[in-house]
């Protein structure tokens, strides 16, 4: 079966893109004859970042060049999708596909003759285009499963964008100044201006790491707690890694991370109030963070790549 799968922005480099690299593996491993389309990106830095080297190999790219806006920062997210769309349009009308698979937003797509399935992350895409979801590759943080005890660290991984809220995580660290905070992501140069001024802004038990996530292993066994400030985050790839790594999740209440953090994995928190005493309260009391350690490593196990690879297949051979 000839597969077309669609992701405009794979240059974004967040939960999102794990899901189009699990429905390429998906796609492939079951021998459909699978075409990406996507906007041009560097394949090689995107492998690197997710630690998935020859990805692409059994795939037929279909790239087209780079969105840049032409008015400017006015309306922006109305110039994106209408870019990214009539691209889209113009290759879905040239070739010919039996099935069409959607791993951003629904947005993007427009109407075709063959059948769409369509991932869906969050409805009000037209508010907030930014991505999010499962799979989680939590087998690659097995080992640090039975570690006993943890330092008194806090760490938060995303993209270093407004939206995700970094600035609350340095105030969170003000509160909390016998607690070391760890913050890594990825950045582009439109958000440098917000993370210089995150670093201006950061007391001394803050610290700053721009890496592929797949380096930061270590980091997350050694951390007691994932905290995350996101509001109504989709679902939050990020949070479940850390679960898997033996880390408390610590998250806003609100949207995907709601579900995921439930009383015996884990706190949520509405104030930054809140969430500082649930540091402390980890902090000085070991045998409830162990408690929640093994349950939030257990609760992380439903959400690893075979599930939602096995799942996908299973749409793709039905549909």
């Amino acid at each position: 079966m000839k597969v077309l799968i669609i992701h405009p922005r794979l240059s974004v480099k967040g939960g999102g893109e794990r899901v189009a690299i699990h429905s390429i593996l998906a796609a492939t491993k079951s021998g459909h004859e699978v075409t990406l389309l996507s906007e041009e990106f560097d394949e090689a830095s995107f492998a690197d970042f997710y630690g998935c080297p020859g990805l692409f190999d059994k795939v037929d790219r279909s790239y087209y060049p780079a969105f840049k806006p032409i008015l400017g920062p006015r309306f922006l997210l109305y110039q994106r999708l209408i870019y990214h769309w009539l691209r889209i349009r113009k290759a879905v009308s040239r070739d010919s596909f039996d099935i069409v698979l959607s791993t951003q937003d629904i947005g993007y797509v427009p109407s075709t003759h063959a059948p769409v399935i369509q991932y869906c992350y969050f409805p009000e895409y037209f508010s907030h285009l930014q991505t999010g979801s499962s799979p989680c590759p939590v087998e690659d943080y097995s080992e640090f499963t039975n570690v006993k005890s943890r330092e008194n660290l806090v760490v938060t991984i995303g993209r270093i964008v407004p939206e995700k809220r970094f600035h609350l995580f340095i105030e969170l660290a003000r509160i909390v100044p016998k607690t070391r905070f760890v913050a890594i992501g990825s950045l582009s140069d439109e958000t440098s201006a917000y993370y210089d001024q995150l670093k201006k802004s950061a007391p001394e038990n803050v610290s700053f790491i721009l890496s592929p996530l797949r380096k930061v292993r270590d980091i997350l066994g050694r951390a007691m707690a994932y905290v995350h400030c996101a509001e109504n985050e989709h679902f939050g790839i990020t949070i479940v890694e850390a679960m898997a790594a033996g880390c408390v999740p610590i998250v806003h209440d609100s949207g995907g991370p709601k579900e995921i953090v439930t009383s015996d994995v884990g706190f949520r928190w509405s104030n930054l109030s809140v969430a500082a005493r649930q540091i402390v309260m980890l902090a000085e009391n070991d045998s409830l963070w162990r408690e929640l350690s093994a349950a939030a490593s257990v609760r992380a196990r439903q959400f690893r790549p075979e599930v939602f690879e096995s799942e996908m297949t299973r749409i793709l051979k039905v549909s």
